[in-house]
């Protein structure tokens, strides 16, 4: 039995959100989510009295940071998941934007959704998305946990030249545990436009963001699972130190795919992409500039922003600044390195934290509106519903 089970990993983003509040404003916006445990039975149920066997109680597995001033939030925090095969587990996902003038933190809904598990694996892309009362959309993708795999010497996906270089240096491509920590800092950068940033202009606050390579029969998709703290006023910004388990930097595959995406952060919340970078768990670790190296060497471990997203930001691109790791580690697990550590320190997403948690009266409310949205709709499987564009949002085809 204990056979049957696995670990998924649930990613969150929404497209279309309506304005809030007198002025209409864009809204910020975090989504909470719980898994709604169905009663399970041996006749065959339908649909409707599976749904009307939930019990009432959810079981909360948290929230997602906020995310501000935007109707197409790409929420950055992962939520593990256990799943037995063969059961019905039914999850509920909520979003909510605070109230701008509340000072009890009081939330308002903009509709939930149910999303079966089941259905989500049986996907093609293990996507799907669901209407909002309000208007908009929620996206929801999973992704089974690679656990207990073994060591393999290569991996199929394709390689930047940055990785190529560095590829003769890694010894492993896939683990089941694990931690990675690094900590970047960026040249001389230019704005969002391409102009050089001057000294005697207005210092820019910069962040950036961490997305993994999902590749799926409709093609390479790029999912959100960092977002750093901004650094505030800098030319030249050193950013805090990221400490993320493999699984869910990479669901342990040291050569996978990732994407840097440094972004200007404005005084009103909204942000613009300055550009992009593609490289992997293994090439961060291989690339930490240290004291002694010439130039060829410095410029080998040196990562070129380029202007766009993922396939957009080719080489031919401009140039929009350069990145250099300070440090870099990857520390496995005691089964992946022949010894036992003795702890490990798992950093959660970092980001903005969400209001407290509504009372559970508005949550039941929440969950019957969403029900009555369920039965009165029926939604499509979700293919290319979460791919992310040119301008970094998420989004794509409407929902039937």
């Amino acid at each position: 039995k204990e056979q049957c089970k696995t670990k998924i990993q649930l990613f969150l983003n929404a497209s279309k959100l309506p304005r809030t509040g007198r002025l209409r404003s864009t809204p910020d916006t975090f989504a909470q989510v719980s898994i709604v445990p169905s009663s399970q039975s041996n006749s065959e149920d339908n649909e409707n009295d599976a749904m009307a066997s939930v019990v009432e109680t959810p079981v909360s597995l948290g929230a997602t940071e906020l995310f501000s001033k935007s109707c197409e939030p790409r929420w950055a925090k992962v939520f593990p998941i256990e799943y037995e095969y063969g059961t019905s587990l039914t999850i509920f996902v909520e979003i909510r934007s605070p109230k701008s003038k509340s000072s009890s933190g009081e939330c308002e809904s903009l509709g939930g959704a149910f999303f079966d598990i089941g259905d989500l694996l049986g996907c093609r892309n293990r996507t799907k998305a669901k209407r909002l009362r309000k208007g908009g959309c929620v996206y929801a993708h999973i992704e089974p946990c690679r656990c207990n795999t073994t060591p393999s010497a290569t991996t199929n996906n394709k390689q930047t030249s940055h990785q190529r270089k560095n590829a003769s240096s890694s010894s492993l491509s896939s683990v089941s545990n694990g931690i990675i920590n690094f900590q970047m800092s960026a040249l001389q950068l230019k704005d969002s436009i391409g102009r050089k940033i001057m000294t005697g202009s207005l210092k820019p606050n910069t962040y950036f963001e961490i997305s993994r390579q999902t590749i799926s029969p409709s093609g390479t998709t790029w999912v959100v699972i960092y977002r750093s703290n901004p650094v505030l006023e800098s030319f030249k910004p050193t950013w805090d130190r990221v400490e993320l388990d493999l699984e869910t930097f990479c669901n342990g595959d040291l050569n996978r795919p990732v994407l840097l995406s440094i972004f200007t952060s404005k005084k009103r919340g909204t942000s613009k992409l300055i550009g992009s970078f593609e490289t992997s768990a293994n090439v961060l670790s291989n690339s930490v500039q240290r004291e002694g190296m010439d130039d060829e060497e410095r410029d080998n471990v040196t990562f070129i922003v380029r202007k766009g997203m993922a396939d957009h930001a080719g080489p031919d691109n401009e140039e929009m600044g350069r990145i250099v790791i300070l440090e870099a580690n990857i520390v496995l697990d005691g089964e992946d390195q022949g010894q036992q550590k003795s702890s490990v320190t798992i950093l959660p997403v970092t980001g903005l934290g969400p209001p407290a948690l509504h009372a559970p009266t508005e949550y039941s409310d929440a969950i019957n509106m969403a029900k009555l949205q369920d039965d009165s709709n029926h939604h499509s499987n979700g293919d290319n519903m979460y791919r992310t564009g040119g301008d970094g949002r998420g989004g794509g085809d409407r929902p039937s």
